[in-house]
């Protein structure tokens, strides 16, 4: 790769956020950035080789590991409410039907990041329940790792986590980033093979 292209890379993989990592988590976001600064070279059938950079969407754990997002699936979860308000009662029907949803085939579910409920106000009484209201978009994303998660003789381990935001589109708050690298990986992810 030119030094043009590295430098490029480098620039577009910087972390974007605010947040100020601590002394014990620097190691980790240096390992990252070196990790999100290479490629990978793909040779074709034709002769030409295929770069392929890496994912900016990568956590750096506070566990010590890195996983990136693979895929992430965003919903308005008000889409289909034709009238009235959303109530806490309905909102964690709604919250427990996108969790039940990412089971995978073997039963194993998300680690959902538990979304805060807004108090409406209403003139009077709400008939149907105590009127709140969840951030409107949820997320699931599927996150993997190259490394196991407690067994050994595997080869990655992935998860799925749950979080609602305001809006659509990638990154999330960094409330929920802080959150995301909290996640304690080697409890919570399914360790697969190759």
């Amino acid at each position: 790769m030119s030094s043009t292209l590295t430098e490029k890379a480098r620039a577009w993989r910087a972390p974007r956020s605010r947040y100020q990592s601590s002394p014990r988590e620097a190691p980790l976001l240096q390992n990252l950035q070196a990790w999100a600064s290479t490629e990978t070279v793909i040779n074709r059938p034709n002769g030409r080789e295929l770069a392929l950079k890496q994912s900016n969407h990568v956590f750096a754990l506070r566990c010590g590991i890195m996983v990136r997002l693979v895929s992430l699936r965003q919903e308005h979860i008000y889409a289909g409410m034709i009238e009235g308000l959303p109530t806490r009662k309905r909102n964690d029907a709604k919250v427990q039907r996108i969790v039940n949803a990412a089971l995978d085939s073997d039963g194993r579910g998300a680690f959902l990041i538990r979304p805060t409920q807004t108090p409406l106000e209403t003139v009077g009484d709400y008939p149907f329940g105590e009127p709140a209201a969840l951030p409107v978009i949820s997320c699931v994303g599927l996150f993997h790792s190259n490394r196991h998660a407690r067994d050994r003789t595997k080869d990655c381990s992935d998860l799925t986590i749950i979080w609602f935001q305001d809006d659509f589109a990638f990154p999330p708050s960094e409330e929920i980033q802080r959150q995301i690298s909290a996640v304690n990986w080697n409890s919570l992810a399914r360790d697969r093979e190759l």
